[in-house]
């Protein structure tokens, strides 16, 4: 760790309430908070003993992150517990910073039957492949006899007792159909790098898919990280069939780091709508924030703490993973993509960083991000990105399995498939003493 820089670590274990509902607010941690806003059960494959959760939320604070979790089993009922991490380095700031946290259960030891799965005040029903419930047989109720008295008519009042309420207004109903088509990023695609604070402007290319004209129409935030953009934007007008340019002024977060926002259509009438055949995708920017000058040194922690650790690469394991990818590129029409040994060294040196560390999460133990570990390795690049995995090899953390998570994902599976990477690095490493065992990076990027 740098003797500049100061970081003050607070584990705190989230104990969040189990109820039915949609999302909820976990109890705050200082002036830190996680909500839980959705599960999901990804499908269990046949022959492996692991069952994928996916908890998505958000945190109020960008420097509260969920690092792991505990997991509570009572009866049919599993609850997940995130377990955070609260890292202040310079300057931390509130609004909605989305997370997504993988959580890996052993399928062998949960209870048969239909299990209700918890994260704070949300819960879903999972039913393993292969049960059938069993059915009661219906019992026939008894009569019951009808009323001996006869109804009384309430006498008619001639002023009301109270105001009625108010009731909502829904939006204007509409003959025709609102639906969007993205068609390309015209600026900024996705893993562009900023410095911190650098203004950059927007602009993704999309068609009226509908049936509607759009006039005065907006482009409005939906999720994610705003990078102090206006939340509602004026689209220029489009007649279905047109494709136009849609721009928004941003800036760039202050802290190094990776940050997505996420914005969908609002129609004249006040109804929202998105992109592709049901008309709920978003549009998005994906951008990263570069340490402050630059991120071109490696730091005296990551190497202190690879050398105080026992972990080991695994060169085979890692030939395993660039050939399931390269295979379904091949299938998916896609070129092949190139091992290069710079993005190699970047993917290994984080792989070693979570191992030795112990924790999970696309920034390292010493700030860095995927940005500043490439160009630590001196390599050139005009995009990358990220993909994470980790778990036992004995419980599915195989390459198959972290293969299988990845294409199960849409963001990491967007990667494994996005045409414009030419280029990946792949790190794996394995540490007995770690919490999960297995870790594997691997590094995507396009000259």
């Amino acid at each position: 760790m740098s003797p500049n820089q100061k970081f003050f670590l607070l584990i705190v274990l989230l104990v969040l309430a189990a109820a039915a509902g949609c999302g909820g607010q976990a109890a705050p941690t200082g002036e830190a908070s996680i909500t839980i806003d959705s599960l999901e059960v990804l499908p269990q494959e046949e022959g492996v003993d692991l069952l994928m959760v996916i908890v998505r939320g958000h945190t109020d604070n960008n420097c509260l992150t969920v690092t792991e979790e505990r997991i509570v089993q009572t009866g049919n009922a599993v609850e997940i517990v995130p377990q955070t991490l609260f890292t202040a380095e310079d300057e931390c700031k509130t609004g909605k910073f989305s997370f997504d946290h993988p959580v890996s259960i052993l399928a062998s030891t949960l209870p048969e039957g239909v299990l209700t799965i918890r994260a704070g005040m949300v819960e879903t029903e999972y039913t393993p492949p292969g049960y059938v419930p069993t059915k009661a047989e219906p019992t026939e109720a008894a009569p019951t006899e009808a009323p001996t008295t006869e109804p009384t008519e309430a006498e008619p009042t001639t002023e009301p007792t109270s105001e009625p309420e108010p009731t909502a207004t829904p939006a204007a109903s509409k003959d025709c159909i609102d639906k969007a088509a993205f068609y390309a990023d015209v600026t900024v695609p996705d893993g562009t790098p900023f410095d911190p604070e650098e203004e950059f402007t927007k602009t993704w290319k999309v068609r009226n898919e509908g049936s509607c004209t759009w006039n005065n129409y907006e482009l409005v935030f939906d999720n994610g990280d705003l990078m102090s953009a206006e939340t509602i934007n004026p689209i220029p007008s489009a007649a279905p069939g047109e494709i136009i340019d849609i721009s928004i002024e941003m800036t760039a977060p202050s802290r190094a780091g990776a940050y997505t926002g996420n914005w969908q259509f609002r129609a004249n009438n006040g109804a929202t709508f998105g992109l592709g055949s049901a008309g709920e995708g978003l549009l998005w920017v994906k951008i990263g924030v570069r340490s402050p000058g630059g991120g071109g040194t490696t730091t005296t922690t990551t190497t202190t703490t690879t050398e105080s650790c026992n972990y080991e690469r695994q060169t085979d394991a890692e030939a395993q993973v660039l050939s399931l990818i390269n295979d379904t590129r091949a299938s998916n029409g896609l070129g092949t993509l190139t091992l290069n040994s710079q993005l190699s060294a970047a993917a290994v040196r984080h792989s070693a960083d979570m191992a030795c560390q112990d924790f999970v999460g696309h920034n390292g133990s010493d700030g860095s991000t995927w940005y500043t570990r490439i160009e630590a390795e001196g390599m050139s690049y005009t995009r990358a990105s990220e993909n994470i995995y980790v778990g036992s090899p004995s419980f599915g953390g195989t390459p198959q399995g972290a293969f299988d998570w990845w294409m199960n994902s849409q963001v990491h599976r967007d990667n494994i498939l996005d045409a414009s990477f030419t280029k990946i690095g792949i790190g794996y490493v394995y540490s007995a003493g770690s919490s999960y065992g297995g870790y594997y990076t691997l590094v995507f990027s396009r000259p």
